[in-house]
């Protein structure tokens, strides 16, 4: 996806992942980036299991995104090999709220070291969260 393409799912209110690395770390480290949507202008309509939610905005083209939450989630070594039980396998985690779509980009870079590009759709990275 390009950076375009990452903007506007952010904007529809779906979330997006990333595998990050950790200087010196063994653990494997992931985010995950869900934008927070403002009820008094939009609401999510779930269509059904294993199909992306619609946002449904009470005015036209509004922003309805109130902020971006980062979460982050570093893995002890193992937890490949119970994907149903990784939970057991938390090292540290933690969340960042970002209120506007710069932030987010800039906490990305300095938390982490990269850019908005690097997000992916969900289920193509490793990440269990």
């Amino acid at each position: 996806m390009n950076r375009t393409q990452i903007v506007e799912r952010l904007r529809l209110g779906r979330h997006l992942e990333a595998e990050v690395t950790a200087a010196g770390e063994q653990r494997r480290t992931f985010i995950e980036v869900r934008p927070m949507v403002d009820d008094a202008l939009a609401s999510v309509v779930h269509r059904g299991t294993g199909i992306e939610h619609v946002l449904s905005r009470s005015t036209a083209n509004a922003d309805a995104i109130a902020a971006y939450r980062v979460r982050r989630c570093t893995l002890s070594p193992g937890w490949e090999a119970y994907p149903d039980d990784w939970d057991h396998y938390v090292h540290a985690q933690d969340w960042h709220a970002c209120p506007t779509l710069q932030e987010l980009e800039q906490h990305l870079t300095a938390a982490f070291g990269i850019g908005i590009e690097a997000l992916r759709l969900p289920g193509t990275t490793d990440s269990p969260l």
